[in-house]
């Protein structure tokens, strides 16, 4: 993992916002960033919105 994103994860932890699990692979020699699902809760969804939904700004 690089170190911006550790310095990243250490931020969010630290203003009490926990970050998704992750994990740097690497596929056909390209790194790629794998991410947990931060809208589940084990079977359960939770739901959001995203900023631009909230707004209604249309692309």
């Amino acid at each position: 993992m690089s170190c911006a994103c550790l310095s990243a994860r250490g931020a969010q932890s630290a203003a009490g916002i926990q970050p998704p699990t992750s994990e740097l692979m690497t596929v056909s020699g390209r790194s790629v960033l794998v991410l947990g699902r931060f809208d589940r809760h084990g079977d359960t969804r939770i739901g959001y919105a995203s900023a631009m939904t909230l707004v209604e700004f249309a692309e």
